[in-house]
């Protein structure tokens, strides 16, 4: 297995273009959402916001921070145990645990702002993180197919993606959208790398999960993969030790340009 800084990179090759040309990458499987956009703080922004809307039209007894902060907490429970729904579900289960057994009378009308609050939120989509379209960009040049394999709504997917294709003046970019109550799983990477044509054992993986992105890949027989913010020794001892396996782990995207 290889980690980014085994090898030399040349000054004149992106270290993308080198692990292509070494591996014999015939294509690129793509996670999107926090390997490419800044999905996370996208949440945070639309969730903090919300808890100040509420605190400031509720009259809430608890200044604004405090009351931000316990529902960024209860947020990332519901994370951790549910997070496959949409956001407006979500905020209101962590506002169930905000209450828990105080839930006041009007608390109909709390439900309501909340649902009304997070209309727009699958409208937009989040910041491109630094250098993801210079990668494709890259790719364009190399005349290497890619699509993005994405966990998430269709509709929201598509959006995100028309982004990427206004930087690559509406070049097509083919996505497969996971749906939000299912997983990325090795089926979903198989059957991304057959929509652009590409053995998936002779694609890349780009993607920042362990479990979503890294581990299904490699059960879907992909053998080349970047991990973004990566740490091997995360990893089943019988992958790591696998040297058929090649895992190079960079901070960001930007790091393969």
């Amino acid at each position: 297995m290889q980690e980014e800084a085994t090898i030399e990179k040349e000054a004149s090759a992106p270290f993308l273009v080198q692990i292509i040309k070494e591996n014999d990458i015939q294509g690129l499987v793509l996670d999107l959402d926090n390997t490419f956009l800044m999905t996370n703080e996208y949440y945070w922004y639309w969730q903090d916001a919300c808890s100040v809307y509420i605190v400031e039209n509720f009259g809430l007894n608890i200044a604004q921070e405090d009351f931000v902060e316990k529902m960024s907490y209860n947020l990332h429970l519901e994370y951790d145990e549910k997070r496959l729904l949409p956001i407006q579900q979500k905020y209101q289960n962590a506002l169930d645990r905000y209450f828990f057994e105080n839930i006041p009378e009007n608390y109909r009308s709390y439900r309501k702002v909340v649902k009304k609050f997070f209309e727009d939120f699958y409208k937009g989509s989040p910041e491109f993180i630094e250098g993801s379209d210079s990668v494709l960009k890259l790719m364009c040049e190399l005349e290497i197919p890619f699509i993005f394999n994405s966990n998430a709504q269709y509709d929201w997917t598509r959006i995100k993606v028309e982004n990427y294709e206004e930087e690559l003046n509406g070049r097509k970019i083919p996505f497969n959208a996971v749906d939000i109550d299912k997983r990325k799983d090795a089926k979903t990477w198989s059957e991304s790398a057959q929509m652009i044509s590409v053995p998936i054992g002779k694609t890349l993986t780009i993607g920042d999960s362990l479990y979503a992105d890294i581990l299904p890949a490699i059960e879907a027989g992909c053998r080349n993969l970047v991990w973004i913010k990566g740490d091997l020794d995360k990893l089943p001892p019988e992958i790591r030790d696998d040297p058929s396996i090649h895992i190079w782990c960079v901070d960001s995207v930007k790091d393969l340009i």
